[in-house]
Order: C-alpha cells, then sequence, then structure tokens
C-alpha cells in the first residue's frame, strides 16, 4: 500500500476545479480540512527534454517508408531530385546511414546523372572534410 492513500472524487464534483482521471494534484490540509487542486503541466523545453539523451539510449534512425509528394525542405543538405526524374523529391546528403542500402532493402529506379552525384558528393565532403568547406 504504502504512505499514501487513495479516494474516488465523485466525477461532478472533480468536473469544477478541471480534474482528470489519472492527474497529478497539490494537496494541503488543516483547519479539518482537505483541499486539492490540479497540478499545473511543467513547461517543458527542447533543452530540457534532450538533457537525457546520452550516446547509449539515442535510438537509430526509423524507417517511414517511401516520400509522398514532393517532400522539399530547404535544408543545408538537401538536393532536389530533377522533375523529370523517375522518382520525386530531395537527396540528402546528411543522411549517412542511409548509404547502407542492402540493410534498408533498397531497389535502385534508376541512374543519377553526373551532376546530381557531383551535388551530393560536393554537400557530403563538407561534413566529412573541414577543408571542402573552403571551396
Amino acid at each position: 500500500m504504502g504512505p499514501s492513500l487513495d479516494f474516488r472524487i465523485p466525477r461532478l464534483v472533480a468536473r469544477e476545479p478541471g480534474l482528470r482521471d489519472g492527474q497529478m494534484v497539490d494537496s494541503e490540509s488543516g483547519d479539518g480540512a482537505l483541499k486539492i487542486r490540479p497540478r499545473a503541466s511543467p513547461v517543458v523545453t527542447l533543452d530540457v527534454l534532450l538533457v537525457g539523451v546520452t550516446d547509449e539510449n539515442l535510438h537509430s534512425e526509423a524507417e517511414w517508408g517511401a516520400p509522398e509528394g514532393r517532400e522539399v525542405n530547404g535544408y543545408p543538405f538537401e538536393i532536389l531530385l530533377p522533375e523529370d526524374a523517375l522518382i520525386c523529391g530531395a537527396v540528402l546528403a546528411d543522411h549517412v546511414r542511409s548509404v547502407d542500402w542492402r540493410q534498408r532493402r533498397a531497389e535502385s529506379v534508376g541512374k543519377a546523372s553526373p551532376d546530381l552525384l557531383e551535388a551530393v558528393t560536393q554537400r557530403f565532403e563538407t561534413l566529412i572534410r573541414p577543408e571542402a568547406r573552403e571551396r
């Protein structure tokens, strides 16, 4: 059981202060009365969420299937595919883990043009060779 007591609050009584099932509450007692208030939700920032991320618990890339439409976001390492390509979208040169096409069970749908390969190579080189950034 532990040091805490559980009790039920009728739904109509809980509705007025905005209590929900499973919600954390703050309580105080005095003068023979018990006061219960909904606990304010903490403000969570990205920095707070990332505090617990380590190399050991960082998950790998997730596969969400083939792109739908022209999913282009203007990222610095994004190279647009030509309009006449068999597939649409962009190459993300900074997705190094995606290179293992056997592990990802990728299938070839065509060949990239020399211009596209050069653009991807140049952007990729800026990640792996600092001196390439000077170009």
